[in-house]
């Protein structure tokens, strides 16, 4: 059965609903997208916040999270796609590319949307700005070296950059001298953990581990502790 598109005439098809496909699509928003998709941005580490949770961005779960923005109900088989730079710092244009089928047409289009960070701070770092911390690392020295104070500081401060990547706590939030060394106060104590644990194993030192009871988590009724590392050199 031969058939044509009312709108415009078109006789060799595919048809939808009783139009051409490119009428159809004209007429009506198969797949609605949204001009605008604003995502939750930390200003200081970067990480988004998808839904509820703080994460470390991941282009995989970038594109989850966009092509969640748009609803596929009326396609059979649909497949969507979306092009977007990596990572994301700022705004920019984004394309969905949409395919599927109804009424057994094959239907393939391409729509654009505007990508908006909303700049936020994300808990932890919220917690570092308000000078929150876990653990303080003491280095200690037998005689008055300036220089390999110097060496041990930059030391640590290199493997807490690397840390940070995956705990946005693992930085060094206050530095205080005196005459036997330089105390170091970290926002994560599995941080400060590590950090000695490498700089003790690398000097072939034992470093002294003690902890005090700072306060008790309402939510949990746990006690919460503050960590002193001591390390000798």
């Amino acid at each position: 059965m031969t058939g044509f598109c009312p709108r415009c005439g078109n006789e060799t098809g595919p048809f939808v609903k009783g139009f051409c496909v490119d009428c159809f699509l004209l007429q009506k928003e198969v797949v609605p997208v949204p001009k605008e998709i604003e995502l939750a941005v930390c200003k200081h580490c970067r990480k988004v916040r998808f839904t509820s949770t703080w994460l470390v961005q991941s282009e995989e779960k970038l594109e989850k999270f966009l092509v969640s923005k748009l609803k596929v109900k009326e396609l059979l088989q649909p497949n969507v796609s979306v092009l977007f730079s990596f990572p994301f710092e700022r705004e920019q244009q984004i394309k969905f590319i949409v395919v599927g089928q109804i009424d057994s047409a094959e239907l393939s289009f391409e729509r654009d949307a505007l990508l908006k960070p909303k700049g936020m701070t994300c808990d932890k770092c919220s917690k570092l700005f308000g000078n929150y911390f876990e653990a303080t690392i003491q280095f200690r020295f037998e005689q008055n070296d300036p220089v390999l104070l110097e060496q041990k500081v930059l030391k640590a401060q290199k493997i807490f950059e690397q840390l940070k990547k995956k705990d946005s706590l693992a930085s060094i939030v206050k530095m205080s001298f005196d005459r036997k060394g330089v105390d170091l106060v970290v926002g994560s104590n599995k941080a400060a953990k590590k950090v000695v644990a490498i700089m003790a194993n690398e000097s072939k030192q034992k470093a002294i581990a003690t902890k005090s009871l700072h306060s008790l988590n309402k939510l949990t009724s746990r006690n919460i502790y503050r960590y002193t590392y001591c390390l000798r050199f």
